[in-house]
């Protein structure tokens, strides 16, 4: 059975086996789950034949053959990032690409799949192949496919790969081709850690097989199934907290905000819509804190706030379809001054910099959520953004800028 001292004898043996994290460039230069600036800009540049890293085709042959694409044309293969809203293209001259979406924590837009095959339809493209890459190869969101054929969805034309298997594979093969080209191997060997840290593989062989001997003691598999739906539970009554926290806290330093929306989580039985989101498959995001600018501004559309999706991201709120100038203003005076993306409900949104995955933590979230001051201290300092925002609409209220 479980107790204290099966705890104490993980966190011994973590401490004995573990690899310790070393210096990684790539974690300096971006944030580790920046899918576009970081993981999509890398993959495409190691994709592309004329890559700066001199090995033609290779590496291109090497992710083909792992995710099993097979009969992709190699004759003047072009390779793109970002093009036309799609994160990796890989086009030949003979009428064939494979369009890759990467999603880390990001969640999926409205016929998101549909519209890139419907973009290289329209450029004359028949050989379509749409690869989906997730961290662990979940299937994307029913929104996200429709419009797309069945039988589509059905082929080796649509394929789910995944950074825990596939990338992790192919980068191990890689390492091993550039093992007379110290730079470009170092890259991947960094590039392969930070993988291994994104999807909880860092682990040692050792360290690995020393947790599976002790689950195979006495009970302790039969067992695990009750530890596991405990850590669930655990995780429902932090995040539950964290909402409070922000709430509390926001209340009690900025109440010039007002009160949330009605709609806001705070307001909605909390436990419930939180259960939701670990115990059920579709639906279960995109619940908020939600402050509307008409708290203190009455006739001036949107507000701010913070929601779920996998991750928490904050920014200002405002419907295109409903209200397009207002909208468009947000955007215009403040999208490059909070550096934020933008979408029709969002025209300001931002990860929040902790980067916590709520849905599989990793230990580094994991360590952030299960202390009380650090808990606090996330929700203020989440708090504290979203005021800086609102503080900024606010001012520009004030000098005329912005109008009901």
């Amino acid at each position: 059975m479980f107790n204290k001292d099966f705890f104490k004898v993980l966190h011994l043996l973590r401490e004995t086996w573990h690899r310790s994290e070393s210096f990684n460039l790539f974690k300096v230069l971006r944030k580790d789950s920046d899918e576009v600036r970081l993981h999509s800009r890398f993959i495409a540049a190691i994709l592309d034949p004329q890559g700066s890293h001199a090995s033609g085709d290779a590496y291109l042959k090497l992710f083909l053959k792992q995710a099993e694409l097979n009969g992709f044309n190699l004759h003047n293969v072009q390779v793109h990032n970002e093009y036309k809203g799609i994160d990796i293209l890989i086009k030949n001259d003979q009428g064939q690409a494979i369009v890759i979406e990467n999603k880390i924590y990001a969640g999926d837009q409205h016929q998101q799949l549909y519209r890139y095959y419907e973009t290289m339809k329209d450029e004359g493209v028949e050989d379509i192949t749409i690869v989906y890459l997730t961290l662990y190869g979940h299937e994307p969101e029913s929104h996200s496919v429709e419009g797309l054929d069945k039988d589509l969805l059905k082929s080796k034309r649509y394929v789910l790969i995944s950074y825990q298997h596939h990338i992790q594979h192919w980068i191990e093969q890689c390492v091993h081709h550039a093992a007379l080209q110290p730079p470009l191997r170092e890259s991947f060997a960094q590039y392969l850690q930070l993988i291994e840290q994104l999807t909880g593989m860092e682990q040692s062989e050792t360290h690995m097989q020393k947790l599976k001997e002790i689950l195979l003691e006495e009970d302790n598999l039969a067992n695990f199934h009750d530890l596991q739906r405990a850590y669930t539970e655990t995780l429902i009554d932090l995040q539950i907290d964290l909402w409070q926290k922000m709430l509390e806290y926001q209340q009690n330093q900025y109440p010039q905000m007002g009160k949330p929306d009605e709609d806001s989580v705070t307001n909605l039985d909390i436990r419930a819509t939180v259960e939701k989101f670990y115990y059920t498959s579709r639906n279960n995001r995109y619940y908020c804190l939600d402050y509307p600018f008409s708290n203190c501004h009455a006739g001036v559309k949107g507000g701010v706030g913070i929601e779920i999706e996998n991750q928490l991201y904050l920014g200002i709120w405002c419907d295109k379809d409903d209200h397009y100038r207002a909208h468009q203003k947000f955007v215009k005076l403040f999208k490059s001054v909070h550096d934020c993306a933008t979408t029709d409900l969002w025209p300001l949104w931002k990860y929040i910099k902790q980067g916590i995955d709520f849905k599989a933590p990793n230990r580094e979230a994991l360590l952030i959520l299960g202390d009380e001051a650090q808990r606090f201290e996330l929700a203020k300092s989440i708090m504290d953004e979203l005021h800086f925002i609102w503080q900024d609409v606010m001012d520009k209220i004030e000098s005329g800028e912005i109008k009901s």
